[in-house]
């Protein structure tokens, strides 16, 4: 029985069936955790088409998919990312990052947390107002009901943080570099079964929004 780490260790364990890196925690005692697909906000456009998502969002990240390296266009892959400990790079589907949390004492013994990253859309605009008015037009990224959004400049990246077309909490970190704009950022798994999962899953979103804020080409 592998020993329990905290994401944030350098540690970690394979997982002999998926054959990825698994970090391995222990929630609090009574959790249930299910697996359900990761929901994501960032919508990845091939710089090369220039062909813009539709007005409904990117599509969620399938979090069932077999955890094998799938290798992203040479665009993608040339964006620079710093992972973390534990953490997997276009493993599952090309251009994401994701954290796999293995959770002792419960029916589902894996959960994955994914987020995409690559190059926004270039026909989305470049003033910052602009901008955030074309992503809740898109319905990638607006104010929730009632609320703003939270706006912010955090070192080199410019975050956003709001809800989906579906009202579930997102983030999005902007860097422009070399002229050319990278996004990466996706669900702040808020949902009842993510809420269980308690500081596991919170750690796992500080870690993902330092990864998002720090890409380069």
């Amino acid at each position: 029985d592998p020993k329990a780490v905290d994401p944030k260790a350098g540690s970690a364990v394979k997982d002999p069936k998926a054959g990825s890196t698994v970090a391995v925690v222990d929630p609090k005692a009574g959790s249930a955790v299910k697996d359900p697909k990761a929901g994501s906000t960032v919508a990845v456009v091939d710089p090369k088409s220039g062909s813009a998502k539709p007005a409904s969002g990117p599509p969620p990240i399938d979090a069932s998919k077999p955890r094998v390296y799938v290798k992203p266009t040479a665009d993608v892959g040339a964006i620079k990312l710093s992972l973390l400990p534990n953490w997997d790079r276009d493993v599952g589907e090309a251009g994401t990052i994701s954290l796999v949390v293995k959770v002792r004492g419960t029916t589902e013994q894996t959960r994955v947390f994914a987020f995409r990253y690559g190059y926004e859309d270039p026909k989305a605009p470049s003033d910052r107002d602009a901008y955030k008015k074309w992503l809740a037009e898109n319905n990638i990224l607006k104010a929730p009901a009632g609320g703003a959004l939270v706006d912010r400049q955090r070192g080199g990246s410019w975050y956003l943080e709001g809800v989906d077309a579906g009202g579930a909490p997102v983030f999005r970190s902007i860097v422009v570099f070399g002229g050319r704009k990278l996004i990466c950022g996706g669900s702040l798994y808020k949902d009842a079964t993510s809420n269980q999962l308690g500081d596991i899953r919170d750690k796992t979103i500080i870690q993902a929004k330092e990864i998002c804020g720090d890409l380069g080409l």
